[in-house]
């Protein structure tokens, strides 16, 4: 996960003046391989593994389109899998997705409020500079 992370970070910073191609490499992204602790149980047996593979590979992002859910599914009848506990599936992985995702973003939010707080001090700083400078000015001529 903190290898993704590390990678969209990296193209938010070098696309992010072009919001297309960032879109298109991120959505890249996302459909690379998941982590297989998103998708899978240990409880599960094999054609409920191999089901949550697919929904896992599926997935954009953490989004599901419909035309793939109702592939999904039908690959889920040819697996002896009911329709119901597809479902379950379905939304058990896209549930761990979503989760994955908003933990990334949180981490990624956390640097923003450091480069706001540094811009702070800096134009505190610059701003006393400029007021000591007057000051030594006034009172030295």
């Amino acid at each position: 996960m903190a290898e993704r992370v590390r990678k969209a970070r990296h193209l938010r910073a070098t696309l992010g003046h072009k919001p297309h191609q960032l879109h298109t490499e991120l959505r890249n992204l996302s459909r690379e391989e998941k982590p297989a602790e998103l998708v899978e149980r240990p409880e599960m047996d094999e054609p409920a593994r191999d089901f949550s593979r697919l929904v896992a590979g599926a997935m954009e992002g953490d989004v599901l389109r419909f035309q793939a859910r109702l592939e999904l599914l039908a690959q889920a009848s040819r697996l002896g899998i009911e329709p119901f506990e597809a479902n379950l599936l379905i939304a058990m992985v896209r549930n761990r997705v979503q989760d994955e995702m908003e933990a990334a973003r949180k981490q990624e939010a956390r640097p923003r409020h450091r480069k706001v707080a540094g811009m702070i001090l800096g134009f505190v700083v610059l701003e006393a500079g400029i007021i000591l400078g007057v000051w030594w000015l006034l009172t030295h001529l």
